[in-house]
């Protein structure tokens, strides 16, 4: 109790007002603490009491749980070995149905709960690995000790006990299949080197063995020097195209389409003796 803060019971039930406003259970526990200090003559039973009188959101109740051997439910005058644990909630009603066997019937049932109950506290005493119970330790324990349970072997092939795969008797998985052409099916070949895969076929010129981006009809290659392009434009209103030169580098695609207003580029190469070409 020494750790406890020293307040008067007025102010501590003010912190427990505060806790129970901001739905803190935590804080509302540490409140308790300091009004059982303020007042230890305080049961349970009346702290519910006065909870209920001043409209704080936070019930106590008495719920059935099983304590572990090495604690015991001490209440708040310090008796230990009670038969319910308190327990701090938002309502009066079960909140989940996994708690409907623990929980009171009533308020009558609860307050006749809370008059034996308490919160499990350590006892410090030993507890027994063998049997569990509490006041010794494994080794002075005059019951017959129990053989730890044994790590099972499964086989991953038969799934039987008592053996692992490589000492299997069984049969052997087949191995997976080898991978198969997705045209034909075969297992002799893949999709790449299948001979039914479907032709290539240009949708410039039309015809099989390449694609419309490497067409040699459509593609003027170009000499390593650097060309003269040559830009024609014809105008139907007007008697002479109008030609423009233009210096640029790589493969220039002609349109097999021209209209009556079009432009051409047309790849002209340097000559031998100009180091740079210019504009004509």
């Amino acid at each position: 109790m020494s750790n406890i803060a020293e307040m008067s019971e007025a102010d501590a039930w003010k912190l427990m007002k505060e806790a129970a406003d901001e739905r803190d259970v935590g804080d509302f526990k540490e409140a308790l603490k300091i009004l059982s200090k303020a007042n230890p003559k305080l049961t349970y039973v009346d702290i519910e009491a006065e909870c209920r009188r001043r409209d704080l959101d936070i019930h106590l109740i008495g719920l059935k749980k099983d304590v572990d051997a090495a604690y015991t439910n001490t209440n708040l005058q310090g008796d230990v070995a009670q038969t319910y644990t308190v327990g701090f909630f938002f309502s009066s009603k079960c909140p989940r149905p996994i708690l409907m066997p623990n929980w009171p019937k009533d308020a009558h049932e609860n307050e006749a709960r809370l008059a034996d109950a308490g919160i499990p506290l350590e006892r410090g005493v030993i507890v027994c690995g063998n049997c569990g119970e509490a006041g010794h330790g494994r080794k002075a324990c005059e019951k017959d000790r129990e053989a730890p349970e044994a790590m099972k072997v499964i086989c991953a092939l038969c799934n039987e006990e008592g053996h692992r795969v490589r000492d299997c008797t069984q049969e052997r998985k087949k191995p997976r299949a080898p991978r198969a052409c997705k045209i034909c099916e075969s297992g002799d070949h893949l999709a790449a080197d299948c001979p039914d895969k479907p032709k290539m076929i240009c949708h410039k010129c039309e015809q099989e063995g390449h694609r419309s981006s490497e067409c040699e009809k459509y593609l003027v290659p170009l000499p390593f020097r650097l060309p003269t392009i040559l830009t024609i434009t014809v105008n139907p209103s007007s008697d002479a195209p109008t030609v423009k030169s233009s210096a640029t580098n790589g493969r220039i695609a002609l349109s097999p389409r021209i209209g009556p207003r079009s432009s051409v580029a047309v790849s002209q190469p340097c000559p031998p003796s100009s180091p740079r070409s210019g504009s004509s």
